[in-house]
Formats: C-alpha cells, sequence, structure tokens
C-alpha cells in the first residue's frame, strides 16, 4: 500500500512545473480519492483518514510526506523542503501499481483544483 501511496503523490507531483506545498498535495490526495470512491467505490490509496485542523488527511500519506517512508520514496520525490514544499526527484518512473481509473481520477481532480491555493 505504501509503494501505491508514493505513486499517487509521485503521480501529482508530475503534473506541476514547480515545488508543490505538502498541504496541497494531500487535499489534492484527499479529493481524488473521494472521488474515485465515488465513481468507482474505491479509494486510489486505500488509506484511512483522519479530520486535522485544515481538513482531512490520509494517515499514510501524511507519513509519507512527513520522511517516514524516505528510503521507499527518495527516488520519487524529494524531502520537503523547509518542511513545507516538495518537488520530483525524476520524472521517467514507470508507476506499476496505479490503474487507468486511479490516473482518470487524479488528472479529473488536477483540472479542477489543480491551480487553486490551499486556503
Amino acid at each position: 500500500m505504501i509503494q501505491k501511496i508514493i505513486e499517487t503523490i509521485y503521480y501529482l507531483l508530475s503534473k506541476f512545473d514547480t515545488p508543490v506545498d505538502k498541504l496541497k498535495l494531500i487535499k489534492l490526495i484527499f479529493l481524488a480519492d473521494k472521488y474515485h470512491l465515488i465513481k468507482h467505490s474505491r479509494t486510489i490509496t486505500g488509506d484511512r483518514y483522519c479530520i486535522m485542523p485544515f481538513g482531512q488527511v490520509g494517515s499514510d500519506v501524511k507519513n509519507v510526506l512527513d520522511g517516514y517512508f524516505y528510503n521507499d520514496s527518495k527516488n520519487y520525490f524529494s524531502k520537503p523542503i523547509n518542511n513545507r514544499k516538495i518537488k520530483i526527484e525524476n520524472k521517467r518512473h514507470i508507476l506499476n501499481f496505479l490503474s487507468l481509473s486511479d490516473k482518470q481520477a487524479m488528472d479529473y481532480i488536477f483540472c479542477l483544483y489543480g491551480k487553486m491555493t490551499t486556503r
């Protein structure tokens, strides 16, 4: 499951040209999970969500972004800069864990909300 979350983060990061705020990424993943759950009866990440001050957060998504699985993710994306911004390390990864419907849901959510700010 962690590898799928890493690929989900990587896929969304690949849509941006500049480093992305962790909070924005967490919100986009939540929206993509929710959209995919409504449309296909399962989430993309399979993560458990908790309520936090700025919205819902997947516990494993947060752990990956906080660096707890850095050895698994270091080839995909950087450690957050100043604990906030994150960027892709290499744009040439093959995504083995994401289905076509996973990617379509993330593309849809990115088109709707990718240019918005987090607050």
